[in-house]
Order: structure tokens, then sequence, then C-alpha cells
């Protein structure tokens, strides 16, 4: 629901899922601050409060695949700071085998592609947008992701 933009009913969710469930690590540490900080990241100042709420599940981050750290390059990346968020996207590339079946790492080289492209390295760029066309061939030409993704490579050039 967060990340559908639904922020309110995702907001009624965490609360009743902490009240259901104050004891339980999982939740409390993992789960409930990815919720947060994803219910965060549209609001004013939201990715400087996003990422905070992140870096107190940051040790344990392993375990969430790459949630954790695409979040947190999102928050970075809506904050400006493209050197950070670069760093997050490579990182999941860099360790594909957390979560290796996870659409997030295609999703990693278009948020590095959009990183690069926003701090100047447009070879780089270019790169890990082919990166994206490449993993996607036969996806839908109409997918709003995909659709995204071309419109900014053609401003590339």
């Amino acid at each position: 629901l967060a990340l559908c933009g639904d922020a309110a009913r995702a907001q009624t969710l965490v609360e009743d899922l902490h009240r259901k469930l104050p004891q339980d690590t999982l939740h409390n540490t993992l789960w409930l601050p990815l919720i947060r900080a994803t219910i965060e990241l549209p609001r004013n100042d939201g990715a400087t409060r996003a990422i905070q709420i992140l870096q107190a599940a940051r040790q344990y981050e392993p375990a969430l695949g790459f949630r954790l750290a695409w979040l947190r390059g999102r928050a970075y990346l809506q904050a400006g700071n493209t050197a950070l968020a670069a760093a997050e996207f490579e990182r999941i590339l860099a360790h594909r085998g957390w979560d290796a079946l996870s659409p997030l790492w295609s999703l990693a080289h278009l948020e590095l592609a959009r990183a690069t492209a926003l701090s100047g390295d447009v070879a780089k760029s270019r790169q890990q947008y082919e990166a994206v066309f490449a993993l996607w061939p036969e996806a839908d030409a109409d997918l709003p992701v995909l659709r995204e993704a071309r419109q900014e490579y053609e401003k590339l050039k």
C-alpha cells in the first residue's frame, strides 16, 4: 500500500501490526521501519526521514534482501545525494545472491542509471539503461517504468 501511494491505509496497518505484535523482533526491527520509510518518502522532507528510519535496520539488511538498500538508494536519490544513491544501487548489483530472484536487482540498474545521469556520468548512465533494456527484452512496451526509462535514455543522447 505504501509503494502504491496509499499512505493512510499503510499507516493504519503498521500501527495495527505493531499493536498486535509489540515484541516481534522481525517486524519491529525490519518490516515496520521499511514500511514507515516507504510511507515517508513521498512526503515533504520525506527522504531525510526515510534515511533516518532505515538506519536502525541496516545491521539486519541481508535478511530482507535488497529492499532496505533499494529504498535507501531511492531516498538518497530523492534527497539529491547521487553518490550515496549510486553506492546503494551498486551494492545491490554486487550482491545478487542476497535475493537472486528479486525484481529489485534489475531495478537497481535503472536507479543507478538515474543516479549517474544526475551526477553527470552520461557514459555509465547509458550503460545502466542498456543493461535494463537487455534484462527486459520482452517486457510490455507500455510498462510505465520501462516507458520512463526509454524516455530518460533518449534524453542522454
